[in-house]
This record gives structure tokens, sequence and C-alpha cells, in this order.
């Protein structure tokens, strides 16, 4: 591995996956050349003490399933161990523009004043979800999104395509373990932009692939246990911060209450945010 790809190590989280068969997996890794962290949350391992992977594969199995904010500070160890410069962080279901490796790392290269880079990140055809304005709280998709250097007081973006520098992502503290799935990367973000407030939007845009499976009743509100625990352990810096992940708890309750016809939402509010 020449010194160049030696810089960046790609870091994917799995979850009843396995890394061959993920959208991430055809688009990018397969075709990168780089070193993969894969960190699989499945209760049961995908790859039984990493076999079937290809070489430069480190594989860590969390049966527990610590969560995403947890994978990615191991990510953070692990590559900073191993003497990366840079790590750029995979969701599984993510669609990759072709070619786009080549412009991450140019930005590397050239942009010494940038620490942070993600894609346009699209959830439908007119519609993109990252990086987006977020006001009290709420992330809101939108028709156009900056190009270039943007402030993350203004944007904020997801954790997939997200490429951050291993020195700056240990100097803000990395991911908060307790948030473990909803809202780390707006956790990561509000973390960073005290440190670092720019960050770089590529050209090539990128596409989430969304399960088209419907959820039980019983699934939805399992996960919204699970979001509200995550909202309940958000760092707040001010009152205004606490109220409004209080409303935003409550209007995800109220949508679940309406979808379920069930007023469980209402108690898994008291038993696991307030």
């Amino acid at each position: 591995m020449d010194e160049t790809n030696k810089k960046l190590l790609l870091v994917v989280v799995l979850y009843n996956q396995r890394l061959h068969d993920t959208a991430t997996y055809a688009s990018l890794i397969a075709q990168s050349g780089e070193d993969v962290f894969i960190y699989d949350n499945s209760p049961r391992p995908q790859h039984a003490a990493g076999t079937g992977l290809p070489a430069g594969c480190k594989y860590v199995s969390d049966t527990a399933n610590g969560g995403i904010s947890k994978a990615y500070n191991a990510a953070g160890r692990y590559a900073l161990e191993k003497g990366y410069e840079w790590m750029l962080f995979l969701d599984q279901d993510t669609v990759f523009a072709s070619g786009i490796l080549n412009e991450y790392r140019a930005v590397i290269s050239t942009r010494k004043d940038i620490r942070l880079i993600v894609p346009p990140m699209k959830m439908s055809e007119n519609l993109y979800m990252s990086p987006v304005k977020v006001r009290f709280h709420i992330a809101r998709p939108c028709r156009q999104v900056p190009e270039g250097k943007a402030s993350l007081w203004r944007y904020a973006p997801i954790n997939s395509g997200l490429a951050v520098e291993v020195e700056a992502f240990h100097r803000v503290g990395g991911y908060n373990e307790k948030v473990k799935l909803d809202f780390s990367d707006y956790q990561f973000v509000r973390r960073f932009r005290k440190w670092y407030p720019d960050f770089y939007v590529l050209r090539s845009v990128c596409s989430q692939s969304f399960s088209n499976e419907i959820e039980s009743a019983h699934r939805k509100l399992h996960r919204f246990d699970l979001f509200c625990l995550s909202l309940k352990h958000c760092e707040r810096d001010n009152l205004f911060d606490g109220l409004c992940y209080f409303l935003v708890v409550v209007k995800r309750m109220a949508s679940l209450m309406w979808q379920t016809r069930s007023f469980k939402p209402v108690k898994s509010v008291f038993s696991n945010f307030l």
C-alpha cells in the first residue's frame, strides 16, 4: 500500500448483513483498494472469526450491539494506533457515486484547512437528506445543498459518507457513546464545530437505500424506546437544548400514537426519556 492510500481507513458498521451483500460494498469498497475496519453489531456474527473477508480488513464483532457511536470510537482508536490520517464512515445501505474516492483523496491532499468532508446525500429524486439545515434540532430535507467549503453552524451532515481527520476526531472527543444511534451524527457535529467550524461538501452525489419492509407495531414501539434513550443522553449546552429535544420526542410520540393507535409511546417517553 502506498503512502496516499495509507492515509485513509474505510469504516463500515454491519447489522444482520454480510459485507459482500451491502450496497456500500458493491458501490465503493469492492473497487477501493483501501483498508477496511468492520464493526459488526449483529446478534450473530456475520463473519465468524473474520473469515471470508478481503485482505486489509479488520473485523470486530459486538453481539451486544453497542451502537454506532461505540463502533466509530473503536475505529478511531484503531486508526490512531495504526497510523491512519483519515477515516471514512460508511453506512451499509448507502450507494456511493462512481469515482467518489478520488474526490475525497483530492480534497484531503489539497485542502489542508479542511478536517471533515461529506458528499451530498439524496433520499429521493428531488430531496437531499445531508448536509441540511437543522432548526430546533430537527433536520429539514431540502432541494439544494452547499458545495465546497461550508459552515457546520449552518448545516449538519449525517454519518454515512463522513470523512474525518483522525487527529481532529480525537481532539473533539469522538462520539458520545450514550447516544447509540439516533442523533449520533448531530451530537458529533455539535462537538466538532466548536473546534473546527467549517467542512467541505463534495460534488459527487450519493443516495441512501431504504428498506421497503413494513415494520410491525411492536417493532416501531421498540425502535421508539431506543430513540428516546438516545435523545435522553444528548449533550445539552443550555435549557433551550433540553426543550428542543423534548419537542422532538413529543413530535415523534404523537406520530407513533397515530400509526399504532396506542398510548404505549407515552409510556415509553416517561420510561426512557424523562
